[in-house]
């Protein structure tokens, strides 16, 4: 369910092996190097809309022994923004790429300003799907993407793309 941990099954069978504590609500997931990273979402609309907003949270686990790693607060990390190499977890908070260590939690770097603004829409709208110049639509049809790829990281929405260095987060291009 929606608060549950994330489980680790049997592949085989689809027993449940064991339940990741700290990854309830967690809205996505990757796993790399053998540690797995959920972005825990404890706010709900409702809770947004009244002001109640709470920070978001990464979560690294040991999915092999359950063991929390660490544990990295952030006040927005966008969806489809979670992104691993195998040395470091990257994310966008709506403002900025940041980067921590996949093995600490540590940060490692943070981008200039990608320079977007952020929208959010409640329900999809055929007419406008959602690709706004240097807008980035939060809606059930539009979310933006992040990619890690060799030395690079690339960041797309509102019609806009921006890649830095995977390594210091410099800008590359836009």
């Amino acid at each position: 369910g929606g608060s549950a941990p994330v489980s680790v099954l049997n592949a085989a069978t689809g027993e449940l092996i064991r339940a990741l504590e700290g990854t309830g609500r967690a809205e996505e997931f990757i796993l790399s190097d053998g540690v797995l990273v959920a972005l825990v979402n404890p706010n709900t609309p409702v809770g947004l809309r009244r002001g109640q907003g709470q920070s978001m949270r990464l979560v690294a686990v040991s999915p092999d022994t359950g063991k929390l790693l660490w544990s990295h607060a952030a006040d927005m990390i966008l969806p489809l923004t979670l992104a691993a190499d195998g040395k470091q977890v990257v994310y966008h908070d709506g403002k900025v790429i940041h980067s921590v260590d996949l093995k600490t939690g540590s940060p490692r770097w943070a981008s200039p300003p990608t320079g977007q603004k952020v929208v959010v829409r409640d329900r999809a709208n055929a007419d406008r799907p959602g690709a706004e110049k240097s807008t980035i639509v939060l809606a059930p049809q539009f979310a933006p993407t992040l990619i890690i790829y060799e030395d690079v990281v690339a960041f797309a929405g509102g019609r806009q793309l921006n890649v830095v260095s995977a390594a210091d987060g410099r800008e590359l291009w836009k």
